[in-house]
């Protein structure tokens, strides 16, 4: 299903482990499942091994800061704040910029430059 997302085939590739790394609340999980389940698809459509490692790392965090997330429990036990005092902050600081970061990526496969 998430081969078959329309668009540039690493529009597909960071959005599934962007949708990964969301599931499983880690951007590390997300990256060794999508480099164990999807690189090989992805290499055998011809995108260059860089451009893959590249969408993968990068969309690996790009749902990865989720109310559930270790990073933020373990962060907010730490500083003695809410989720609520941290949740939005860390979105921002997080998703946010890594939806921009994959949209350039985007940008430049399509201009043969990543």
């Amino acid at each position: 299903m998430i081969q078959s997302i329309p668009g540039p085939p690493v529009l597909s590739l960071m959005i599934g482990t962007g949708l990964i790394g969301g599931i499983t609340a880690s951007a590390v999980g997300a990256i060794g499942i999508s480099v164990a389940n999807f690189a090989p698809y992805y290499l055998e459509m011809g995108l260059d091994p860089e451009t893959v490692h590249r969408a993968i790392a990068i969309g690996s965090g790009a749902l990865s800061i989720v109310p559930y997330s270790g990073f933020l429990i373990i962060f907010n036990n730490l500083t003695g704040l809410t989720m609520k005092d941290t949740f939005k902050n860390g979105f921002i600081s997080i998703s946010v910029t890594h939806w921009i970061v994959m949209a350039v990526i985007v940008i430049m496969a399509l201009l043969g430059l990543a």
